[in-house]
């Protein structure tokens, strides 16, 4: 019984792909933050405002230098 509920948590986790996170340097004011690759909604800097990233109905557009992925 433990093996098949431990497949079924495997077959889930295989299923299921999570859209990571990227740390970002803002153009303007050269902060980092992180921010979501596929946002819903435009994303600005929290110091200056200015626009980071605009959703395109996948992957956001970023007019923010992408420094890494953070794991």
């Amino acid at each position: 019984m433990a093996g098949a509920a431990s497949s079924g948590t495997q077959e889930q986790k295989k299923g299921k792909q999570q859209a990571p996170f990227y740390l970002v340097k803002c153009p303007d004011c050269s902060r980092e933050q992180k921010v979501f690759s596929r946002p819903s909604t435009r994303i600005t800097c929290v110091i200056c405002g200015s626009e980071l990233a605009t959703p395109t109905g996948g992957l956001g557009k970023f007019r923010a230098e992408i420094l890494r992925n953070p794991a």
